[in-house]
């Protein structure tokens, strides 16, 4: 930034920590801001809830109001090079009412409903107002105003009706000219104004509360140490999961598991304590970011982690002794490899004994670097070997495009075409 700063001519200037008196401006702007606004919460008796609408009427207010440090014109007049136009102004917080949709309207139903009226909604023909019928916020131009009016100054009285003893009310039909740019900045969009048959006059004296699930949210029983252990084991390293499993001393394995042996949800005799298999499969999980040779195994063991058996868990052994046999593995970034993109891409049809899904593998190689990789069951079921092919095809083809992407933001351009393998 300080090079952008210097090139545009400009002194960038720091202030110290805890010292607001040194930003005099920005505070006494600030200061004017929260002032306006009490004032309009106060006058108006509504609740701090409203307090972003106020903010965004207080700066509508000052952007039309003359200053004289801008030689006595508004900031509105300033920045466009035309007066503001003020005639649209009402009073903050006061007593309207605005005309019913006539979608599902009856003859006999009410013709308007009491509101909040709470500013202007930039870019929009409409007045912002608070329905105090349906308890929506709304956008309309259909709009009746009582100014000397506001709802929620009497809220501990027994205010039941506003039809009687009203002067006359201001009628608008008309909103800000066309093309009048505003200088405030929306912070609420409208909700669709909605519409009751039975009709209430009674004011609601609470402000708009949002609806929360009283539903208490926690991890299903059977994942409890998976989920929990999680957090207090990563990150691990091949060391530390063999010294905390007691398998320093366990005769080593070529291979991470046995290929020719199928596990399915009903192989060998339940478990009686199952939070060991979880937690240790929680941090083969974590390791497979560093150690992609094992993915493809840790993605099937994790699928048995609800009810595993020894079947399951003399599987997980043979992981350990897998690690025991390379301890030292792990990727490789070469500093020289060239600036192209390899993908390898493999695919086992029905590959699941259980759901008859298939598996899906890949990896992309950057230059001679490994750089992504993935094991995945597949959510849907295919007739056929080719339509596997395909969709891994596919799968791999939506990996490489942003990786390509991501590599672009980061100004690395391709000049050699990608390269594609797939094991049909």
């Amino acid at each position: 930034m300080n090079h952008f700063f210097e090139s545009k001519g400009i002194i960038h200037q720091t202030t110290c920590i805890e010292i607001p008196e040194q930003n005099g401006i920005v505070e006494q702007k600030h200061q004017h801001l929260l002032n306006v606004t009490r004032a309009l919460l106060f006058h108006s008796n509504l609740p701090p809830s409203f307090w972003n609408f106020a903010i965004m009427h207080v700066v509508h207010l000052i952007n039309c109001i003359p200053t004289p440090f801008l030689q006595n014109v508004s900031p509105f007049q300033k920045l466009y090079d035309k007066p503001c136009d003020i005639s649209t102004l009402r009073v903050f917080g006061c007593l309207c009412y605005i005309n019913t949709l006539q979608a599902h309207r009856k003859k006999l139903d009410p013709r308007a409903n009491p509101c909040i009226y709470l500013g202007f909604k930039p870019n929009t023909k409409g007045y912002l107002i608070f329905n105090l019928h349906t308890r929506n916020i709304e956008v309309s131009r259909n709009v009746v105003f009582y100014e000397d009016h506001f709802p929620y100054t009497n809220s501990d009285q027994n205010t039941t009706s506003f039809t009687h003893s009203f002067p006359s009310p201001t009628t608008t039909n008309y909103f800000l000219h066309e093309s009048t740019p505003t200088l405030d900045t929306p912070v609420i969009n409208s909700s669709p104004s909605s519409h009751s048959p039975a009709f209430s006059s009674d004011i609601v004296t609470s402000p708009p509360v949002l609806r929360r699930s009283t539903r208490m949210r926690q991890a299903p029983t059977y994942l409890h140490d998976f989920h929990v252990n999680l957090a207090s084991t990563a990150p691990t390293s091949s060391p530390d999961i063999l010294s905390d499993t007691s398998m320093l001393a366990c005769s080593p394995s070529s291979t991470p598991m046995d290929y020719f042996v199928r596990l399915s949800a009903s192989s060998g005799e339940p478990l009686v304590d199952p939070s060991a298999y979880r937690r240790l499969v929680g941090r083969l999980v974590y390791l497979t970011h560093t150690r992609p040779d094992i993915t493809h195994v840790v993605q099937h063991l994790s699928q048995f982690v609800v009810k595993p058996t020894s079947a399951h868990h003399q599987a997980v052994i043979r992981v350990l002794c897998y690690l025991k046999h390379a301890p030292g593995y792990g990727i490789f970034l070469a500093v020289d490899s060239p600036l192209q993109l390899k993908a390898f891409s493999d695919s086992n049809w029905a590959g699941c004994v259980d759901s008859r899904r298939f598996i899906t593998g890949f990896c992309i190689y950057l230059g001679n670097s490994l750089i992504s990789w993935r094991s995945k069951k597949q959510p849907t079921v295919s007739r056929s070997s080719s339509e596997v092919e395909y969709r891994a095809l596919a799968s791999t083809s939506c990996e490489l495009q942003w990786l390509i992407y991501l590599l672009d933001d980061h100004c690395i351009q391709f000049t050699r075409p990608t390269l594609f393998f797939c094991d049909n």
